[in-house]
């Protein structure tokens, strides 16, 4: 996505990025490590939202650096939630399916 939006600003096209993060579902071991004193569950949870944060970072500071910050409407949506909410790392109520997510 990051180069798809060089290239668009390159040619001075409008354009519309639609990106899936696949992290929400499966955590990388480098950001599970950024949380040793918890439960491998908690890493897991923890790790994924880690790497949506640095994504949503890297997309900003793309905008930024290539000057569209100011005329390009961003926006960052969640994933639909853990498929089991009897899971310790799921700290919300419901799940995947449920109206609570």
């Amino acid at each position: 996505a990051v180069e798809f939006v060089r290239a668009s600003v390159a040619t001075k096209k409008p354009f519309l990025a639609v990106v899936w993060n696949i992290t929400p579902h499966q955590a990388t071991e480098r950001l599970r490590a950024f949380y040793p004193n918890q439960p491998v569950p908690a890493q897991e949870y923890w790790g994924m939202i880690s790497s949506v944060d640095e994504n949503v970072g890297r997309m900003r500071a793309t905008l930024r650096e290539q000057g569209v910050a100011d005329d390009t409407l961003f926006l960052s949506t969640s994933d639909d939630g853990g498929a089991d909410p009897s899971k310790a790392h799921h700290p919300f109520a419901g799940g995947k399916g449920n109206g609570w997510e």
